[in-house]
Formats: C-alpha cells, sequence, structure tokens
C-alpha cells in the first residue's frame, strides 16, 4: 500500500501537461511496418501502422494486435478476457512489456489484453521469436512493447482530444496533451469508454437455434498515464511516468448458460523513475519500476475472490560503440515479485526473487552484412536458469533485397501458480526450455509514385518440458508432461501508388502456422500429433485504402481458418472472414486541425466465435470526432 500511496502522490501533485498531435490521416507513411537493424539483427520486428492503429485505439489492444501482426487472438466476447497466440505458443510464452518493463501477471505468467489501456501509449510493437532477449527472458513466442507517448522536442503545448459513439451502448472520450518548457516536459493522458454489448445473436446451442440478446456484458474502462521529464543538462535525462487502468466487467453467459452474475473487477498500476545518460560513445539507462494489480472475481455462487500481485523491478542498460562497426550492449535486472489470493493460495503470501544480466555484440556496417550475438542468463530464487542465446545475421547485397536468420534459446519459468496453486501446486517443476530458427528474405523497391515491398519469413521452435495440469486422485497439479514442435511461414506485401492527388495503398498479410504436440502427457494422450486448440492453421489480413486531399477511404479484410476447440481435433470451430469499412475528413485552419470518421465493423454481419459458445458481435458501427491543436 506504501508503494501505491507514492504513486497517487505523483498524480496528484504533478501539473497538467499537454499532449501529442497525431500525424495527418491523410497521406500517411507508407510503411511503419520494418525490421529495425539496430535492435534486432536477423530478427522479425513488426510495429502498428500511423493510421491504422489511430482507428483501432479506442477499440483496445486485441483489436490493434488481430488487426496489425501474425498474431492470433480470441477472447470471451467483446471487451472479455483476451489471449493469443504467437507462432503456435501459448498465451504464457509471450511477454507484455511497458516502455521496456515486463508487464505479465506473475501468478498466471500472462497479460489479459481486454484489461490493458492504451492510454499514453503510442503505438505496439511485437518481436517475434527471441527478438526479445534484450527485453526479457520467457519469451519464448515473441514480445509485445508498449510504446509509450513521445515527448515534445521543442517549446510549446499541443492537444488532441477524440471523442466516439456507436452501437451496443459503446462510447467514450479520451484526451492527450504534451507540453515542453525549457528542460521540463510531460505529459497526460486520459481515457475512458463504455459499452453494454447487449448484441443479438443466435443461440447454437440450442435445438431451436433462436435469435438471443446477449446480457450482462457491460465493460467500463479508466485509462490514466502522467510523465514528467526533466533535462538536467545535455547528457542527463531523469523521467518518471504513473500509468493506471481500471476496468469493471459484467462476465455474460455462455451460449451453454442460462444467466449470469458474473463480474470481475480489474486495477494495474505500473511507475517507473528512469534516468538516462547520453556520452560521446555510450549510452546508460537505469529505471526503477513497481508494477501492481488487483483482480476481485465475483463468482456464481456470490462469492468474491481477491487475487493480488505486486513487483519491483530495476533495470539497467548500457551501450557502447566500440568502433570499427562494432557496438556492445550489456544489462542487469533486479525483480522481486509478490502474490497473495484467498483462492490460490489459500491467503498465503508467496515471494519470488530474479535477478538476469545479459551481454551482446553487434557488428553493423553501413553496407553488405551485419551480425548480432547475444548471450543471458537468469537467476530465480538462488536457482540458474537454461543458458539463452540469439546468433543473428543480416545479409544486403543490394538496396532492394536482403536476407536474414537467427537461432535462439529461450526459457520460461513456472508461474507462481504453478508453484504454489492450494491445493495441487508442485514446486518440483522444471523450467520450459524453447530453441528456435527462422529465416527469410525481403524485397523492397520504390519511386517517387510507386513503392513495393515483400517480406517472407520461415520460423521452427521446440519447446520441451511443456507446463500441463492433470489430475493425480481427487487433485489437478501441474507436470512438466509435453513438449511441442512449431513451424510456419509469415509473409507480408506493401504497395503505394500516387497519381495526382490520389494514392492507393494496399497492405497484406498471410500467416501459416503448424503447431503440434510432440510428446504427451500419458502414454494414450490423444494429443500426440495434433494441432494446439485455437491456433488456426491459416491467416490472412488485407487492408486496401484511398487517399485524396483531406478524405480517405479505408477498407480491411481478414480470413482466420478452423480452429481445433479440443486436444484430438475432434471438435472445432469454422474458419470466418469479417470485413469493416472506414471512410475520414480532416480541415486544417491553422493550427486547429478537425476530424470525423465513420466504421462500419462486420461489414457483411457474419456470425462467428474465437472461444466455443462465446458469440461475437455482427454488423456494428462506429463515428468519431477528433481535434487536434499544435
Amino acid at each position: 500500500m506504501k508503494n501505491i500511496g507514492l504513486c497517487l502522490v505523483f498524480i496528484a501533485v504533478s501539473a497538467i501537461c499537454f499532449a501529442q498531435v497525431s500525424d495527418s490521416l491523410v497521406y500517411p507513411e507508407v510503411t511503419v511496418t520494418e525490421q529495425r537493424i539496430e535492435e534486432a539483427i536477423g530478427s522479425s520486428v513488426s510495429e502498428t501502422d500511423t493510421l491504422l492503429y489511430k482507428l483501432l485505439q479506442s477499440k483496445g489492444l486485441t483489436q490493434v494486435l488481430e488487426t496489425e501482426s501474425f498474431i492470433s487472438t480470441r477472447s470471451y466476447n467483446p471487451g472479455g478476457t483476451a489471449v493469443f497466440s504467437v507462432r503456435g505458443s501459448g498465451p504464457q510464452h509471450t511477454q507484455v512489456v511497458w516502455d521496456g518493463i515486463p508487464i505479465n501477471d506473475p501468478m498466471l505468467g500472462q497479460t489479459d489484453l481486454s484489461t490493458v489501456s492504451l492510454s499514453g501509449v503510442s503505438g505496439v510493437r511485437v518481436l517475434y521469436g527471441g527478438a526479445g532477449l534484450t527485453n526479457n527472458s520467457g519469451g519464448i513466442g515473441g514480445t509485445i512493447e508498449l510504446l509509450s507517448t513521445k515527448p515534445r522536442t521543442e517549446d510549446g503545448v499541443d492537444v488532441k482530444l477524440n471523442g466516439y459513439a456507436g452501437s451496443f451502448g459503446t462510447y467514450g472520450v479520451s484526451l492527450l496533451l504534451r507540453d515542453r518548457y525549457k528542460k521540463l516536459f510531460g505529459s497526460t493522458s486520459i481515457e475512458y469508454q463504455t459499452s453494454r454489448n447487449n448484441f443479438k445473436f443466435r443461440n447454437l446451442a440450442t435445438i431451436a437455434q433462436e435469435d438471443k440478446m446477449l446480457e450482462h456484458a457491460l465493460v467500463k474502462r479508466i485509462g490514466f498515464t502522467k510523465s514528467l521529464g526533466l533535462n538536467i543538462n545535455q547528457r542527463n535525462t531523469l523521467s518518471a511516468t504513473v500509468y493506471y487502468s481500471q476496468v469493471s466487467k459484467e462476465l455474460p453467459p455462455s451460449m451453454l448458460m442460462v444467466a449470469s452474475i458474473e463480474t470481475l473487477f480489474d486495477r494495474d498500476i505500473w511507475a517507473s523513475l528512469k534516468w538516462r545518460r547520453i556520452g560521446k560513445k555510450s549510452v546508460i539507462t537505469a529505471t526503477a519500476a513497481y508494477i501492481y494489480g488487483n483482480q476481485q472475481y465475483f463468482d456464481q455462487n456470490e462469492y468474491t475472490f481477491h487475487h493480488l500481485y505486486q513487483a519491483n523491478k530495476n533495470l539497467v542498460r548500457y551501450k557502447l560503440d566500440l568502433g570499427y562497426n562494432l557496438h556492445f550492449e550489456a544489462g542487469g535486472d533486479a525483480f522481486n515479485e509478490h502474490a497473495r489470493s484467498d483462492s490460490s493460495y489459500r491467503s498465503q503470501p508467496h515471494w519470488r526473487f530474479w535477478q538476469a544480466a545479459f551481454a551482446s555484440l553487434k557488428y553493423v556496417p553501413k553496407k553488405w552484412v551485419a551480425a548480432q550475438v547475444l548471450v543471458r542468463e537468469d537467476v530465480i530464487d538462488g536457482t540458474f536458469s537454461p543458458f539463452q542465446g540469439l546468433v543473428g545475421v543480416e545479409v544486403k547485397p543490394t538496396k532492394w533485397f536482403s536476407i536474414k536468420g537467427n537461432v535462439a534459446r529461450n526459457f520460461r519459468a513456472a508461474t507462481l501458480d504453478d508453484l504454489y496453486w492450494v491445493p495441487g501446486g508442485n514446486r518440483d517443476l522444471k523450467n520450459e526450455t524453447g530453441f528456435s530458427w527462422e529465416g527469410g528474405l525481403a524485397f523492397k523497391t520504390g519511386i517517387k509514385t510507386f513503392r513495393f515491398g515483400f517480406d517472407a519469413t520461415y520460423f521452427q521452435s521446440e519447446i520441451d518440458n511443456w507446463i500441463i495440469w492433470l489430475p493425480q486422485g481427487n487433485v489437478w497439479t501441474p507436470q512438466n508432461k509435453r513438449a511441442v514442435s512449431s513451424k510456419g511461414i509469415e509473409t507480408k506485401l506493401e504497395a503505394s501508388v500516387t497519381t495526382g492527388k490520389l494514392l492507393f495503398k494496399l497492405n497484406g498479410a498471410y500467416t501459416w502456422v503448424s503447431s503440434k504436440v510432440t510428446e504427451g502427457a500419458t502414454a494414450n494422450d490423444a494429443s500426440v500429433g495434433n494441432q494446439l486448440i485455437y491456433v488456426p492453421l491459416h491467416q490472412a489480413k488485407a487492408h486496401f485504402s484511398v487517399h485524396f486531399a483531406k478524405l480517405f477511404l479505408l477498407y480491411g479484410h481478414q480470413f482466420t481458418g478452423l480452429r481445433y476447440t479440443t486436444s484430438d481435433n475432434k471438435s472445432s470451430l469454422p474458419a470466418y472472414q469479417i470485413s469493416y469499412v472506414t471512410l475520414g475528413y480532416e480541415y486544417t485552419l491553422k493550427k486547429h486541425t478537425m476530424g470525423i470518421n465513420f466504421t462500419v465493423d462486420n461489414l457483411f454481419n457474419i456470425a462467428y466465435q474465437t472461444i466455443a459458445w462465446r458469440p461475437m458481435p455482427g454488423r456494428s458501427f462506429l463515428i468519431n470526432l477528433s481535434y487536434q491543436f499544435n
């Protein structure tokens, strides 16, 4: 509680600063999705497109990821608990980081996408496979980075205000403000959103398959982010940030239930204090962070369960230019995590202490070839983890063609629930280990009026000692009884053509992922040789937009293949395709910009489910009004 109090004091005493003006919706950058050789050599990295992120930000992180990346998401109705799969792995195999700080729940080892407010988040970046090892371990599938709002570079103030309303009782408002005065800079972001989600659906669980209205599905979200910074001198910068998110949900019944009274309240606080020093050939960054999460679950038996976790996380990063195109980086982490749950641990608190160190050497010339070698070691409660590392190479023989590849070894520690659940926790669990490799090529060319790019990547990974919960008598307990092999292909295409005042853009992506159990939990395990549940074999996404002066039209289409719902692959959800269209206009008068856009989601009113017996909404409408001042 002391740490929470410090966070609230920081919020109370901070002066109001004013926020970021987004780039114009008209004529956006051709692409912001590209590999960044400085950070992850030989690895796949994608970042959200500027225009699409603006349109999707109010819909939450789940919508951003499923539209803008190779990630497969699934949720228990709109606004409900949302999890995901990266390259055929489980949600516990992907790390989510905020401003470089891991924020996964140590009890479950994963992040519920529906509880993350995008207040103060300017974009999302996904590092696939071992690319996230410089951030932290555990991201066998990948790492999702929430990018913080960048400060102003010049003195002054800018403001952005959004308001929106739509179908099923959806409405919300968001405000971003940034300012800078000499050595002081800061930003403030506020978000409020609510949706009743009272849409009609066909209940497939009944003989008559009658139409029904989804009930008890109200979601309310509040988000707040405050950042303050000081340029002490030309070399030293000190900044502090507090993030607050609060989500209150009614949990609706599935098609198999008559009614539900379940609710879930989630509160998250993330706070960080960062010092950064830039030398002639080096950069050092030190971060002290506090992570707090609190969930209150009210079940069908009218009992409220309380779950609380807290963590102090300290990180140091050092970068040094050695000359001769060599770049050295080293870092260290010191975490301590605490969790208490009246249902999971019978109110007994549990602690975990985690230290880590890594070192990386990169060779990055201006032309031809680049390479990276990284090694990392973690120590958890005094026990050394499996050795981790990455070797990556990129070759660029011409300006328009490049080849990349990497080999990585990673691990994932058991969660606190795996270790201490009462009854059934297993303190003798081994770490899961992951070995992966990938290779790909990229082709990019363009002139003033035409640009074209195509990327293709093949990946493969093996996860051993996969933790699975199994019955022992009347008690379920976790055991290292499974191995999973994943392989796949990721491709993306980007093209743009300018003719006169017209700009045409096309972005497309296709993913094929085979993720199969190679070693079962028992001798007769029916999952062996079968696809993991809820991992589609095929996914495809495409966006086409036309821009004319201040006007734009965007059409998006998404295909998700069949997904198995049982480990023996005898039950499945059918493939589905959904589309959306957005029409927008902006008007600028000196320092003021006003905009309006209208979106139709699920344009063809397709009935579909991402989780069995959990309906998703049909056609819906959303209108958004925006104002910007710079």
